[in-house]
């Protein structure tokens, strides 16, 4: 995660280093991080949405996970 935490410091207004790091946040349990993330993304893509960002392809998932998936990046805000 570091990688991806370097990468969301050097670049404040691309979203997609965020993504994959909000994903993890959540699943580790570190909802307060999450949250934070989320707020990001809506503050540089107001339009955003889980399902978008399920769907961008920022990593490779089974299309049979991609419910779950979203499910997890509404839990910390993402609409």
């Amino acid at each position: 995660m570091e990688l991806w935490e370097a990468a969301r410091a050097a670049n404040p207004d691309l979203v997609t280093f965020r993504t994959p790091l909000l994903e993890h946040y959540e699943s580790i349990g570190r909802h307060d991080e999450a949250a934070q993330i989320a707020r990001e993304i809506l503050a540089v893509n107001p339009g955003m949405t889980a399902e978008a960002a399920a769907n961008q392809g920022f990593a490779a998932h089974d299309p049979n996970e991609i419910p779950a998936l979203i499910v997890k990046l509404r839990r910390p805000g993402l609409p």
